[in-house]
């Protein structure tokens, strides 16, 4: 079974990366620790300040 949930999130200007960072340790090392594949994180080449 595959779920697929994009999400954007809009950020203070200049805090992506922290966040892209934060995401990386905490949210994808746990979620690939149980077995799940987080199948892929954008930065939006539009807007400085989005992720997807």
């Amino acid at each position: 079974m595959s779920i697929v949930g994009p999400r954007q999130y809009t950020l203070r200007p200049g805090a992506r990366e922290s966040l892209i960072e934060l995401f990386e340790r905490e949210f994808v090392t746990g979620q690939q620790a149980v077995g799940i594949t987080v199948g892929g994180r954008f930065r939006d080449l539009d807007d400085p300040n989005r992720f997807v």
